[in-house]
């Protein structure tokens, strides 16, 4: 999209992994394996990736930037050329407390902690009406009537529908008899994907 504006553009990153022969992959192998097995993993689980985002991302990248298309990633190739040959540094919001930089990163790396919206400013944007931040007054209200919730969201990934990622969070709480706040991600997860099961919808209300 740098390219397309064209504005000067760095790779960032929300996690602190770049393939590596020094520890398991997402798959989570045992990390004693030898290298080459993390490191086939690791080619097993980017083909995964690129896949997924062929049918998912670009997608959405093509409304949102048609200009940007000849640019996206779209074989193992040009991935490649994405993650170990480029020049500029790619910043990751991650700690290097939580995942340390690899011996054998090639990618200059730049760990800068996590990028957190603080809480001052949340507020003032619901007051301003900032859709990204709407429904504070009703969060905060949920989040005073009983125990601290869990957490959920799988941020841009989607499995299977929309309507079976909702269900397989609530079963879940459910199960855990806990309280959650499950965010929409991507999947654009609503109640509305669990009226079919009334059981579920009856525990999510």
């Amino acid at each position: 999209m740098g390219l397309e504006r064209p504005t000067p553009a760095i790779r960032c990153d929300l996690m602190g992994f770049l393939p590596t022969g020094f520890a398991p992959s997402l798959l989570n192998e045992p990390g004693w394996a030898p290298a080459w097995v993390h490191r086939a993993l690791n080619r097993l689980c980017d083909f995964a990736e690129l896949k997924g985002d062929r049918h998912g991302k670009h997608g959405f990248l093509a409304e949102a930037c048609p200009g940007a298309m000849p640019f996206m990633v779209k074989n193992m190739e040009q991935l490649d050329i994405a993650q170990e040959f480029r020049p500029e540094p790619v910043l990751m919001a991650s700690s290097p407390l939580i995942a340390k930089p690899a011996k054998d990163w090639a990618s200059k790396a730049v760990m800068t902690g996590h990028w957190v919206v603080g809480a001052r400013e949340q507020e003032q944007r619901a007051c301003r009406g900032d859709a990204h931040f709407a429904g504070a007054g009703a969060l905060q209200a949920f989040l005073d009537a009983g125990p601290p919730p869990v957490y959920i969201g799988w941020g841009s990934m989607i499995c299977v529908s929309s309507e079976f990622m909702a269900c397989l969070a609530v079963r879940a709480l459910r199960l855990a008899s806990l309280r959650a706040v499950i965010l929409g991600g991507w999947a654009a997860l609503r109640t509305e994907h669990l009226r079919g099961h009334p059981d579920l919808l009856a525990y999510a209300e």
